[in-house]
């Protein structure tokens, strides 16, 4: 019916931690993206959140948003308009590296080093649906090798997404996708645990790039 309701999941990913079962929101984007009129909106930093409301609020058509437990890493400033569904973080060059939401805080601050000796792009890809197509294919076409790194799990994430824009678009990219198991998160714990049990951790992201980029 296409009304202008909007959504907002509270705590997606591995955000409450302790919680189990229960509060892993790790397969809500595969679930949204089965609707196909409405909006989802990733923020990765509370101004990033604060903008999403009011496209939201201003939105004639549904919105889900997804939001972290804790988003209090400034990542864009307050003149970011947020209008392409995604923005380039760092400028690298045959490499690029695309995730989307909070988990983008630990890519800057613990593989820093990592990416600016290797020239590693970030793309924060913050409008997981509908994506610009378009635009998005044009900024990734000038790579070899992209690593798509979520909070998610494995299938019907932005993984699934960036494969299927380089296979319709016949592009000669090779593509690594980093993300949760495809099975129910039954685990528990803190969530650097938990990004270690799933191989996410900041020392597992580290080797699986440098494996796939040499």
């Amino acid at each position: 019916m296409k009304l202008p309701i909007t959504i907002i999941g509270l705590g997606t990913g591995l955000s409450f931690s302790y919680y189990g079962p229960a509060g892993h929101g790790v397969i809500d984007i595969g679930l949204m993206r089965m609707l196909p009129e409405i909006k989802i909106l990733n923020p990765a930093d509370p101004i990033s959140a604060e903008k999403f409301a009011h496209i939201a609020y201003k939105s004639n058509t549904p919105v889900y948003i997804r939001l972290h437990k804790a988003q209090d890493l400034p990542i864009y400033n307050k003149k970011s308009n947020f209008t392409n569904g995604f923005e380039e973080i760092i400028k690298g060059k045959k490499n690029c590296i695309i995730t989307t939401g909070n988990i983008i805080k630990n890519i800057i601050t613990k593989q820093k080093k990592l990416l600016k000796s290797k020239k590693i792009s970030l793309i924060d890809l913050y409008q997981i649906n509908p994506i610009n197509e378009k635009k998005l294919k044009e900024k990734i076409k000038k790579y070899s090798r992209i690593i798509t790194i979520e909070e998610n799990i494995y299938n019907s994430g932005i993984g699934s997404i960036i494969s299927d824009l380089i296979m319709d678009n016949n592009l000669k990219i090779k593509l690594k996708r980093i993300a949760i198991k495809n099975e129910q998160c039954l685990k528990y714990g803190s969530i650097e645990w938990l990004h270690k049990h799933y191989s996410i951790d900041d020392k597992n992201l580290s080797k699986k790039i440098i494996k796939f980029i040499k």
